[in-house]
Protein backbone atom coordinates (compact mmCIF):
# COMPACT_ATOMS: atom_id res chain seq x y z
CA UNK A 1 0.00 0.00 0.00
CA UNK A 2 2.81 2.41 0.90
CA UNK A 3 4.47 1.59 -2.42
CA UNK A 4 1.25 2.37 -4.31
CA UNK A 5 0.83 5.66 -2.46
CA UNK A 6 4.41 6.65 -3.28
CA UNK A 7 3.89 5.83 -6.97
CA UNK A 8 0.67 7.89 -7.15
CA UNK A 9 2.36 10.82 -5.36
CA UNK A 10 5.36 10.63 -7.70
CA UNK A 11 3.01 10.54 -10.69
CA UNK A 12 1.32 13.73 -9.51
CA UNK A 13 4.63 15.52 -9.00
CA UNK A 14 5.98 14.38 -12.39
CA UNK A 15 2.81 15.60 -14.12
CA UNK A 16 3.38 18.99 -12.54
CA UNK A 17 7.07 18.93 -13.50
CA UNK A 18 6.30 18.26 -17.17
CA UNK A 19 3.71 21.06 -17.34
CA UNK A 20 6.24 23.89 -17.64
CA UNK A 21 3.69 26.71 -17.69
CA UNK A 22 2.03 25.35 -14.56
CA UNK A 23 5.44 24.93 -12.91
CA UNK A 24 6.34 28.54 -13.70
CA UNK A 25 3.03 29.67 -12.19
CA UNK A 26 3.55 27.60 -9.03
CA UNK A 27 6.94 29.26 -8.52
CA UNK A 28 5.91 32.75 -9.66
CA UNK A 29 2.71 32.78 -7.58
CA UNK A 30 4.41 32.93 -4.15
CA UNK A 31 7.17 35.20 -5.49
CA UNK A 32 4.75 37.79 -6.88
CA UNK A 33 2.42 37.43 -3.91
CA UNK A 34 5.17 38.11 -1.40
CA UNK A 35 6.64 40.97 -3.42
CA UNK A 36 3.25 42.68 -3.67
CA UNK A 37 2.25 42.24 -0.03
CA UNK A 38 5.77 42.78 1.28
CA UNK A 39 6.15 46.02 -0.66
CA UNK A 40 2.69 47.17 0.42
CA UNK A 41 3.01 46.31 4.12
CA UNK A 42 6.76 46.22 4.71
CA UNK A 43 9.75 48.53 4.27
CA UNK A 44 8.92 52.16 3.55
CA UNK A 45 5.19 51.43 3.30
CA UNK A 46 4.88 49.73 6.69
CA UNK A 47 3.53 52.87 8.36
CA UNK A 48 1.16 55.64 7.36
CA UNK A 49 2.91 58.92 6.54
CA UNK A 50 0.83 62.08 6.76
CA UNK A 51 1.60 64.92 4.34
CA UNK A 52 1.11 68.10 6.34
CA UNK A 53 1.44 71.76 5.34
CA UNK A 54 2.44 74.17 8.12
CA UNK A 55 1.54 77.77 7.29
CA UNK A 56 3.85 80.28 8.99
CA UNK A 57 2.83 83.90 9.74
CA UNK A 58 3.42 86.40 6.92
CA UNK A 59 6.00 88.25 9.00
CA UNK A 60 7.87 85.06 9.88
CA UNK A 61 8.13 83.31 13.24
CA UNK A 62 9.18 85.74 15.97
CA UNK A 63 7.87 83.92 19.05
CA UNK A 64 10.27 81.19 20.30
CA UNK A 65 7.28 79.21 21.56
CA UNK A 66 5.75 79.15 18.08
CA UNK A 67 9.09 77.93 16.73
CA UNK A 68 9.23 75.23 19.40
CA UNK A 69 5.68 74.13 18.61
CA UNK A 70 6.41 73.99 14.88
CA UNK A 71 9.55 71.93 15.53
CA UNK A 72 7.46 69.26 17.28
CA UNK A 73 6.28 68.02 13.88
CA UNK A 74 9.85 67.52 12.66
CA UNK A 75 10.39 64.76 15.23
CA UNK A 76 7.31 62.70 14.28
CA UNK A 77 8.04 59.90 11.80
CA UNK A 78 4.40 59.73 10.74
CA UNK A 79 4.41 63.37 9.59
CA UNK A 80 6.03 64.72 6.42
CA UNK A 81 5.83 68.49 6.90
CA UNK A 82 6.06 71.19 4.26
CA UNK A 83 6.34 74.82 5.36
CA UNK A 84 4.82 77.76 3.47
CA UNK A 85 4.09 81.41 4.27
CA UNK A 86 0.63 82.81 4.91
CA UNK A 87 -0.57 84.74 1.84
CA UNK A 88 -3.20 86.69 3.75
CA UNK A 89 -6.11 85.11 1.87
CA UNK A 90 -8.98 83.46 3.72
CA UNK A 91 -7.72 80.44 5.63
CA UNK A 92 -10.23 78.01 4.18
CA UNK A 93 -9.28 79.11 0.64
CA UNK A 94 -5.58 78.73 1.39
CA UNK A 95 -6.19 75.32 2.98
CA UNK A 96 -8.15 74.04 -0.04
CA UNK A 97 -5.42 75.23 -2.41
CA UNK A 98 -2.57 73.76 -0.32
CA UNK A 99 -4.33 70.41 0.09
CA UNK A 100 -4.70 70.22 -3.68
CA UNK A 101 -1.20 71.51 -4.46
CA UNK A 102 0.75 69.34 -2.00
CA UNK A 103 -1.68 66.40 -1.81
CA UNK A 104 -1.79 67.11 1.93
CA UNK A 105 -4.08 65.66 4.55
CA UNK A 106 -3.64 68.49 7.07
CA UNK A 107 -3.01 72.22 6.89
CA UNK A 108 -1.98 73.88 10.16
CA UNK A 109 -1.89 77.68 10.55
CA UNK A 110 0.65 78.84 13.13
CA UNK A 111 -0.36 81.82 15.31
CA UNK A 112 1.92 84.84 15.67
CA UNK A 113 2.20 84.21 19.41
CA UNK A 114 1.70 81.19 21.66
CA UNK A 115 1.34 83.27 24.82
CA UNK A 116 -2.25 82.92 26.09
CA UNK A 117 -4.12 85.89 27.50
CA UNK A 118 -6.28 85.66 30.62
CA UNK A 119 -9.61 84.95 28.92
CA UNK A 120 -8.40 84.34 25.37
CA UNK A 121 -6.61 81.01 24.80
CA UNK A 122 -4.45 80.59 21.72
CA UNK A 123 -6.37 79.26 18.72
CA UNK A 124 -4.58 77.09 16.14
CA UNK A 125 -6.67 76.64 12.97
CA UNK A 126 -6.34 73.12 11.52
CA UNK A 127 -7.95 72.10 8.23
CA UNK A 128 -8.11 68.53 6.93
CA UNK A 129 -8.92 66.95 3.59
CA UNK A 130 -12.43 65.52 3.80
CA UNK A 131 -11.71 63.25 0.82
CA UNK A 132 -8.55 61.71 2.28
CA UNK A 133 -8.32 58.09 3.37
CA UNK A 134 -10.22 57.73 6.70
CA UNK A 135 -7.21 55.99 8.27
CA UNK A 136 -4.96 58.90 7.29
CA UNK A 137 -7.51 61.39 8.61
CA UNK A 138 -7.69 59.58 11.93
CA UNK A 139 -3.91 59.38 12.31
CA UNK A 140 -3.42 63.00 11.22
CA UNK A 141 -5.96 64.46 13.64
CA UNK A 142 -4.79 62.16 16.43
CA UNK A 143 -1.16 63.20 16.00
CA UNK A 144 -2.08 66.90 15.85
CA UNK A 145 -4.29 66.74 18.94
CA UNK A 146 -1.54 64.87 20.77
CA UNK A 147 1.07 67.51 19.86
CA UNK A 148 -1.23 70.39 20.82
CA UNK A 149 -2.24 68.73 24.09
CA UNK A 150 1.36 67.95 25.03
CA UNK A 151 2.61 71.42 24.15
CA UNK A 152 -0.30 73.05 25.97
CA UNK A 153 0.56 71.01 29.05
CA UNK A 154 4.20 72.11 28.80
CA UNK A 155 3.14 75.78 28.71
CA UNK A 156 0.89 75.21 31.72
CA UNK A 157 3.71 73.62 33.72
CA UNK A 158 6.13 76.38 32.71
CA UNK A 159 3.71 79.07 33.87
CA UNK A 160 3.25 77.33 37.22
CA UNK A 161 7.01 77.11 37.67
CA UNK A 162 7.29 80.82 36.86
CA UNK A 163 4.62 81.52 39.48
CA UNK A 164 6.78 79.75 42.09
CA UNK A 165 9.85 81.70 40.98
CA UNK A 166 7.95 85.00 41.22
CA UNK A 167 6.65 84.07 44.66
CA UNK A 168 3.02 84.09 43.56
CA UNK A 169 2.49 80.43 44.50
CA UNK A 170 4.21 78.02 46.84
CA UNK A 171 5.62 74.67 45.74
CA UNK A 172 2.86 72.79 47.57
CA UNK A 173 0.20 74.88 45.87
CA UNK A 174 1.75 74.22 42.45
CA UNK A 175 1.90 70.47 43.12
CA UNK A 176 -1.76 70.53 44.15
CA UNK A 177 -2.74 72.42 40.96
CA UNK A 178 -0.78 69.95 38.81
CA UNK A 179 -2.62 67.05 40.44
CA UNK A 180 -6.00 68.69 39.83
CA UNK A 181 -5.09 69.46 36.21
CA UNK A 182 -3.97 65.87 35.51
CA UNK A 183 -5.70 63.62 38.05
CA UNK A 184 -5.21 60.49 35.93
CA UNK A 185 -2.18 59.34 33.97
CA UNK A 186 -1.35 56.19 32.04
CA UNK A 187 1.62 53.96 32.66
CA UNK A 188 2.06 52.07 29.39
CA UNK A 189 4.25 48.95 29.50
CA UNK A 190 4.65 45.90 27.25
CA UNK A 191 2.88 42.81 28.54
CA UNK A 192 4.84 39.72 29.50
CA UNK A 193 5.93 38.61 26.03
CA UNK A 194 7.60 35.35 25.07
CA UNK A 195 10.51 37.25 23.61
CA UNK A 196 11.17 40.96 23.53
CA UNK A 197 11.31 42.02 19.90
CA UNK A 198 10.47 45.00 17.75
CA UNK A 199 7.61 43.68 15.64
CA UNK A 200 6.85 45.09 12.21
CA UNK A 201 3.54 45.08 10.40
CA UNK A 202 4.93 42.50 7.97
CA UNK A 203 5.24 40.09 10.93
CA UNK A 204 1.47 40.28 11.41
CA UNK A 205 0.54 40.00 7.72
CA UNK A 206 2.75 37.04 6.70
CA UNK A 207 0.72 34.40 8.62
CA UNK A 208 -2.32 35.55 6.65
CA UNK A 209 -0.41 35.34 3.36
CA UNK A 210 0.68 31.78 4.22
CA UNK A 211 -2.94 30.89 5.06
CA UNK A 212 -4.06 32.33 1.73
CA UNK A 213 -1.51 30.25 -0.19
CA UNK A 214 -2.71 27.11 1.59
CA UNK A 215 -6.32 28.01 0.81
CA UNK A 216 -6.03 28.61 -2.91
CA UNK A 217 -3.59 25.86 -3.83
CA UNK A 218 -5.11 23.29 -1.48
CA UNK A 219 -8.76 23.73 -2.40
CA UNK A 220 -8.51 24.62 -6.09
CA UNK A 221 -5.58 22.33 -6.91
CA UNK A 222 -7.17 19.29 -5.29
CA UNK A 223 -10.64 19.83 -6.75
CA UNK A 224 -9.40 20.47 -10.29
CA UNK A 225 -6.91 17.58 -10.17
CA UNK A 226 -9.43 14.95 -9.08
CA UNK A 227 -12.13 16.14 -11.50
CA UNK A 228 -9.70 16.33 -14.42
CA UNK A 229 -8.44 12.79 -13.75
CA UNK A 230 -12.03 11.58 -13.58
CA UNK A 231 -13.07 13.33 -16.81
CA UNK A 232 -10.05 11.94 -18.68
CA UNK A 233 -10.72 8.45 -17.35
CA UNK A 234 -7.39 8.29 -15.51
CA UNK A 235 -8.98 7.48 -12.16
CA UNK A 236 -11.06 4.67 -13.62
CA UNK A 237 -7.98 3.13 -15.25
CA UNK A 238 -5.95 3.42 -12.05
CA UNK A 239 -8.76 1.88 -10.00
CA UNK A 240 -8.83 -1.08 -12.39
CA UNK A 241 -5.32 -1.91 -11.13
CA UNK A 242 -4.56 -3.22 -7.60
CA UNK A 243 -4.49 0.42 -6.38
CA UNK A 244 -7.22 1.16 -3.82
CA UNK A 245 -9.23 4.39 -3.65
CA UNK A 246 -7.53 5.19 -0.34
CA UNK A 247 -4.05 4.80 -1.86
CA UNK A 248 -5.04 6.92 -4.85
CA UNK A 249 -6.38 9.70 -2.64
CA UNK A 250 -3.38 9.53 -0.29
CA UNK A 251 -0.96 9.78 -3.21
CA UNK A 252 -2.78 12.78 -4.67
CA UNK A 253 -2.86 14.36 -1.22
CA UNK A 254 0.90 13.93 -0.68
CA UNK A 255 1.79 15.40 -4.08
CA UNK A 256 -0.47 18.39 -3.39
CA UNK A 257 1.08 18.84 0.05
CA UNK A 258 4.61 18.85 -1.39
CA UNK A 259 3.61 21.61 -3.81
CA UNK A 260 2.05 23.72 -1.03
CA UNK A 261 5.06 23.26 1.27
CA UNK A 262 7.31 24.31 -1.63
CA UNK A 263 5.27 27.48 -2.20
CA UNK A 264 5.09 28.35 1.50
CA UNK A 265 8.85 27.87 1.86
CA UNK A 266 9.42 30.36 -0.98
CA UNK A 267 7.07 32.82 0.76
CA UNK A 268 8.84 32.54 4.10
CA UNK A 269 12.35 32.73 2.60
CA UNK A 270 11.42 35.90 0.71
CA UNK A 271 9.79 37.43 3.78
CA UNK A 272 12.87 36.73 5.91
CA UNK A 273 15.41 37.78 3.27
CA UNK A 274 13.75 40.86 1.79
CA UNK A 275 11.51 42.14 4.57
CA UNK A 276 13.25 40.95 7.74
CA UNK A 277 10.39 38.74 8.92
CA UNK A 278 10.75 37.62 12.54
CA UNK A 279 9.22 34.28 13.54
CA UNK A 280 8.81 34.29 17.32
CA UNK A 281 7.85 30.64 17.77
CA UNK A 282 9.08 27.25 16.60
CA UNK A 283 9.57 26.89 12.85
CA UNK A 284 8.79 23.17 13.16
CA UNK A 285 5.46 24.02 14.78
CA UNK A 286 4.73 26.53 12.00
CA UNK A 287 5.23 23.81 9.40
CA UNK A 288 3.13 21.41 11.47
CA UNK A 289 0.25 23.90 11.40
CA UNK A 290 0.76 24.37 7.66
CA UNK A 291 0.48 20.60 7.13
CA UNK A 292 -2.75 20.48 9.16
CA UNK A 293 -4.09 23.45 7.20
CA UNK A 294 -3.16 21.77 3.93
CA UNK A 295 -5.06 18.62 4.92
CA UNK A 296 -8.15 20.69 5.74
CA UNK A 297 -8.05 22.49 2.39
CA UNK A 298 -7.48 19.22 0.52
CA UNK A 299 -10.56 17.88 2.32
CA UNK A 300 -12.60 20.84 1.07
CA UNK A 301 -11.23 20.26 -2.43
CA UNK A 302 -12.28 16.62 -2.18
CA UNK A 303 -15.85 17.65 -1.32
CA UNK A 304 -15.96 20.03 -4.28
CA UNK A 305 -14.64 17.29 -6.57
CA UNK A 306 -17.55 15.03 -5.63
CA UNK A 307 -20.05 17.67 -6.81
CA UNK A 308 -18.31 19.19 -9.85
CA UNK A 309 -18.62 17.46 -13.22
CA UNK A 310 -15.89 19.37 -15.07
CA UNK A 311 -12.61 21.10 -14.17
CA UNK A 312 -14.11 24.52 -14.98
CA UNK A 313 -17.05 23.80 -12.71
CA UNK A 314 -14.71 22.75 -9.89
CA UNK A 315 -12.73 25.98 -10.32
CA UNK A 316 -15.88 28.11 -10.02
CA UNK A 317 -17.11 26.17 -6.99
CA UNK A 318 -13.68 26.55 -5.38
CA UNK A 319 -13.84 30.33 -5.82
CA UNK A 320 -17.34 30.34 -4.35
CA UNK A 321 -15.92 28.67 -1.22
CA UNK A 322 -12.56 30.45 -1.12
CA UNK A 323 -13.68 34.07 -1.31
CA UNK A 324 -15.98 34.08 1.76
CA UNK A 325 -13.38 32.10 3.68
CA UNK A 326 -10.62 34.51 2.65
CA UNK A 327 -12.62 37.58 3.75
CA UNK A 328 -14.13 36.22 6.97
CA UNK A 329 -11.24 34.17 8.38
CA UNK A 330 -9.27 37.13 9.71
CA UNK A 331 -6.45 36.86 7.17
CA UNK A 332 -6.20 40.60 6.50
CA UNK A 333 -8.43 42.15 9.17
CA UNK A 334 -10.00 41.00 12.40
CA UNK A 335 -13.69 40.09 12.35
CA UNK A 336 -14.32 40.71 16.04
CA UNK A 337 -18.06 41.14 16.47
CA UNK A 338 -21.53 40.78 14.97
CA UNK A 339 -22.90 38.15 12.64
CA UNK A 340 -19.69 38.09 10.59
CA UNK A 341 -17.76 36.94 13.65
CA UNK A 342 -20.26 34.11 14.16
CA UNK A 343 -19.98 33.02 10.53
CA UNK A 344 -16.17 33.15 10.65
CA UNK A 345 -16.18 30.34 13.22
CA UNK A 346 -17.57 27.86 10.68
CA UNK A 347 -14.53 28.31 8.44
CA UNK A 348 -11.52 26.07 9.22
CA UNK A 349 -9.14 28.69 7.85
CA UNK A 350 -10.05 30.89 10.83
CA UNK A 351 -8.42 28.40 13.20
CA UNK A 352 -5.40 27.76 10.96
CA UNK A 353 -4.76 31.49 10.64
CA UNK A 354 -5.18 31.97 14.40
CA UNK A 355 -2.71 29.18 15.19
CA UNK A 356 -0.15 30.47 12.67
CA UNK A 357 -0.37 34.03 14.01
CA UNK A 358 -0.14 32.86 17.63
CA UNK A 359 3.05 30.90 16.91
CA UNK A 360 4.74 33.25 14.41
CA UNK A 361 3.90 36.53 16.15
CA UNK A 362 3.33 35.65 19.82
CA UNK A 363 5.73 32.71 20.07
CA UNK A 364 3.14 30.34 21.54
CA UNK A 365 3.89 26.66 22.09
CA UNK A 366 1.99 23.59 20.88
CA UNK A 367 -0.04 23.35 24.09
CA UNK A 368 -1.14 26.98 23.72
CA UNK A 369 -2.44 26.52 20.16
CA UNK A 370 -3.90 23.06 20.83
CA UNK A 371 -7.51 24.29 20.72
CA UNK A 372 -7.50 25.86 17.21
CA UNK A 373 -5.43 22.93 15.94
CA UNK A 374 -7.89 20.43 17.41
CA UNK A 375 -10.80 22.23 15.73
CA UNK A 376 -8.91 22.21 12.42
CA UNK A 377 -8.20 18.48 12.79
CA UNK A 378 -11.90 17.85 13.49
CA UNK A 379 -12.78 19.68 10.27
CA UNK A 380 -10.22 17.55 8.41
CA UNK A 381 -11.68 14.27 9.66
CA UNK A 382 -15.23 15.39 8.84
CA UNK A 383 -14.34 16.59 5.34
CA UNK A 384 -12.42 13.44 4.45
CA UNK A 385 -15.10 11.13 5.86
CA UNK A 386 -17.93 12.80 3.94
CA UNK A 387 -15.78 13.36 0.86
CA UNK A 388 -14.66 9.73 0.65
CA UNK A 389 -18.24 8.49 1.07
CA UNK A 390 -19.51 10.76 -1.70
CA UNK A 391 -16.56 10.02 -3.97
CA UNK A 392 -16.94 6.25 -3.57
CA UNK A 393 -20.67 6.47 -4.21
CA UNK A 394 -20.18 8.64 -7.28
CA UNK A 395 -17.47 6.46 -8.83
CA UNK A 396 -19.33 3.24 -8.05
CA UNK A 397 -22.44 4.50 -9.87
Amino acid sequence: MVHNIAIIAWRGLMETWHQKKLLVFLVAYPLIFMLLFGSAFGGDNAYITIDTVIVEPAGGITDPMVEAFSAQFNDIDAVRAKRVTDTGAAMNEQAARLIDEYDAVLVIFLPESMTPRHDDPVDIPVFYDTLADPNEQSVALGVTNSVVSGFSQSIFIQQLDNAVTDGVLTTNQVDFIKTIASPISTNVKPADAKEETDLQYIDFIVPGIVSLAILWTGVTGTAEGIVEDRVKGIRRRLLSTPVSRGSLLAGDMISQMVIILFQVTILLLMAVTLYDLHIAGSLWLVYGIIIVGTLVMIGIGLLIATVAKTADESSQLAMLVNFPMMILSGIFFTVSQGWMNTISKIFPLTYINQALRDVMVRGMSLSEVATPLAVACAFTVAFFFVGMMMLNRGEAA
